[in-house]
């Protein structure tokens, strides 16, 4: 519908000339902190959970119960979610037009939905898999569509700004 479009568009515009979001985007030290954050939280969440995904296929860590893995790297994949929810949300905002009518940024925000769910699935199933004999089947691939999936959120991030005109 035309008018829900230029409904849209017009929250997106008036979001993006926010004074607080117009002063981070004019901030070059706010911005490039805010930059900086999105992407060491996109790394630490990223590697919290192939490290999470490595030990439930036996691959890594296999001196540790998958339970211990998850235990140690959970919180880092929780906080580095956070951060970049956040620092996603301030980077969104300063070209909210673009970014809202770029399809690969509706498409990049559905992966990270999808893998986020995988890392709640591995976090509720390491305790009972710890009680098996072997991690099953089931959760291995769990752990492949999970790696899958973050490595979609890596390429998918990469073609956002090339599809948006964005430097």
């Amino acid at each position: 519908d035309l008018e829900m479009l230029q409904t849209y568009l017009y929250y997106c515009g008036h979001l993006q000339e926010n004074s607080f979001v117009v002063w981070i985007t004019n901030s070059i030290l706010i911005s490039l902190i805010v930059w900086l954050c999105h992407y060491f939280s996109l790394f630490l969440t990223i590697g919290a959970m192939t490290v999470m995904n490595l030990r439930v296929l036996g691959i890594a860590g296999s001196s540790q119960t998958v339970m211990q893995i998850v235990n140690l790297y959970s919180r880092w994949m929780w906080t580095g979610l956070v951060v970049l929810f956040v620092s996603g949300i301030l980077m969104l905002a300063g070209d909210s037009v673009l970014f809202c009518t770029n399809e690969i940024f509706g498409i990049k925000l559905l992966v990270i939905a999808l893998a986020a769910t995988t890392g709640v699935l591995i976090q509720q199933g390491a305790r009972k898999w710890d009680q098996l004999p072997s991690v099953p089947m089931g959760a291995k691939v769990l752990a492949v569509i999970s790696l899958v999936l973050w490595i979609g959120t890596i390429l998918s991030s990469v073609e956002v700004p090339a599809n948006s005109g964005v430097p």
